[in-house]
């Protein structure tokens, strides 16, 4: 059995970690190329057996309307051809690009596309019955498969977390923290958690917001947000792989205040360190997260910060530790395994 993956990008842990599986209980797996000439020309790939598709926004989007719709139709009219006896699936990270930018090419790509796809992968019931009541997907086509935790990434946090905040953050050691970290992007609500921020009624309470920002205007749009407020501190760019346990280890909450999301790698790296999290009642969150952690409008937001940064260290410490019980078993190897028996089922069919 020979997969292909497409697109691949490097510096995903989430396909770096599913690759690294598949090789250790033998499945065959290659990367085809992200672009649609590219992708097309990929060595071998008339020998795979399964494409596995991933996103579908590289192969599809431009700054042009027509250009984006153009390349949709070539894209989809060369994947018919291509087809013949292969098996295409799909892991459904989002079924149109986050930005919302030419939805309508997204949909129509979305019409023709699902078509070709023979199984469908979600990570959560959520997105399993958006595909059944919205897309038109029959219930015996889609896989649910758990997404796979972090917890063996890292080893246990053995710094001082005090020293952590002063010495690499360089941000107060003695204040409860709330931490957004991950790239920041308009849907990942980062200017409304500034507002609910600033709306708090505590001065002990300090926001820590960490990430690459995608967009230039984004970044100043934050900067003009936080308004020198003392208490915010806005780190932009990466955070290096080896400091990334320290940063959510040493927060008191970790915040996703989400305005819009099927699954979040971000949210399972969370729970899987044992952090306390706050989510917005969007996607899959609230099947996670308990409802005492989940807000629903902005003002529920600040709320639930207030409560939050009033409990004491005991119990935010318990919430963390309920949140790792809850996909400590979903391993990547479960993923891969489970990945694999839908493949060979579906070379059964051939």
């Amino acid at each position: 059995m020979k997969v292909f993956f497409t697109p691949y990008f490097k510096n995903n842990p989430y396909q770096k970690r599913i690759i690294d599986k598949f090789r250790e209980i033998g499945v065959e797996i290659d990367i085809a190329a992200t672009g649609t000439s590219a992708f097309f020309s990929t060595p071998k790939l008339n020998e795979a057996n399964i494409i596995h598709f991933h996103w579908f926004e590289p192969f599809i989007r431009s700054n042009s309307y027509i250009k984006s719709l153009f390349k949709a139709i070539v894209f989809l009219v060369r994947l018919s051809f291509l087809k013949k006896n292969k098996k295409y699936v799909w892991t459904v990270h989002n079924l149109v690009n986050h930005e919302k930018k030419n939805v309508s090419i997204d949909q129509f790509f979305l019409f023709f596309f699902k078509r070709l796809i023979d199984s469908f992968f979600v990570h959560n019931s959520f997105t399993k019955e958006k595909l059944v009541k919205e897309v038109g997907i029959s219930e015996k086509k889609i896989f649910l498969i758990p997404h796979g935790n972090y917890c063996e990434d890292y080893s246990p946090f053995l710094g001082d977390k005090k020293e952590f905040k002063k010495d690499i953050i360089k941000i107060p050691e003695d204040k409860f923290t709330f931490t957004f970290l991950g790239n920041i992007r308009p849907y990942k609500g980062v200017l409304d958690l500034i507002s609910a921020f600033k709306s708090m009624n505590s001065n002990n309470c300090q926001l820590l917001i960490c990430g690459h920002v995608t967009n230039p205007q984004d970044l100043e749009l934050i900067k003009s947000k936080i308004d020198d407020n003392p208490n915010i501190y806005f780190k932009p760019g990466y955070v290096v792989d080896n400091e990334i346990q320290g940063y959510i280890k040493t927060s008191d909450v970790m915040v996703y205040p989400y305005k819009d999301i099927l699954t979040s790698g971000s949210l399972i790296l969370g729970m899987s360190l044992k952090s306390a999290c706050l989510v917005s009642n969007v996607g899959s969150m609230t099947e996670l997260i308990d409802k005492d952690c989940v807000f629903n409008n902005d003002s529920d937001l600040i709320d639930k910060m207030n409560i939050l940064a009033s409990t004491n260290s005991v119990k935010i410490e318990a919430i963390g530790i309920s949140n790792f019980k809850k996909i400590e078993d979903d391993t990547w190897l479960k993923m891969a395994t489970r990945l694999k028996d839908v493949y060979s089922n579906l070379m059964k069919d051939n």
